[in-house]
């Protein structure tokens, strides 16, 4: 009884390249689930989801290498044909989509936030919600100029549909998650 007790007792440590590959697969699959968690308004064709959210929690625990690939696993899901994305698309459709350009940055500004946190030398609220906030508007930057040359809306009508009823959300998401350092550590 005494062999098994003590079995009990022992530590496990996971090595590295483990834990980091386990760490990028979790926070893709939080990517989707994210995605799952949706809600449409009539006056534009893109969700209001959780993905971004998720997005910024992974920095606290990804470097930026592991941000961007985890959030191109993602993608790379919903192109070879697994049901991953808000609306619903998959496969080559989802690069002509309405949310092709947020998801594009998704990449680009998860990459771009986890660098710049962790050269932030003070990791205070304010500075985590500018890193979060600034990453947040990429994302809609990314989202709006791919609704208004790949779907013809022009740059106006694309900022308020594609822009404008995100930027409360978004930057909602943003002050939780610069919130989430203290629970987190």
């Amino acid at each position: 009884m005494r062999e098994y007790i003590d079995i009990l007792r022992k530590e496990y440590v996971v090595p590295i390249p483990i834990n980091k590959t386990f760490s990028i697969l979790l926070f893709s699959y939080l990517t989707f689930c994210g995605a799952m968690i949706k809600i449409y308004v009539p006056f534009t064709p893109v969700p209001f989801t959780l993905q971004n959210f998720v997005l910024f929690i992974s920095i606290y625990y990804l470097g930026s290498k592991e941000v961007g690939i985890s959030q191109l696993l993602y993608i790379l899901l919903g192109f070879i044909g697994a049901p991953v994305f808000a609306v619903g698309l998959s496969g080559i459709a989802i690069f002509i989509g309405p949310t092709a350009g947020y998801l594009i940055g998704f990449v680009v500004s998860g990459f771009l936030m986890a660098f710049f946190y962790n050269k932030i030398k003070r990791k205070n609220y304010f500075n985590r919600f500018l890193t979060f906030w600034g990453g947040a508007l990429l994302i809609l930057l990314f989202g709006t100029l791919h609704l208004a040359f790949i779907y013809g809306l022009g740059l106006k009508k694309a900022f308020i549909i594609g822009f404008l009823p995100f930027l409360i959300p978004d930057t909602f998401k943003a002050l939780v998650a610069a919130l989430f350092y203290k629970i987190i550590k």
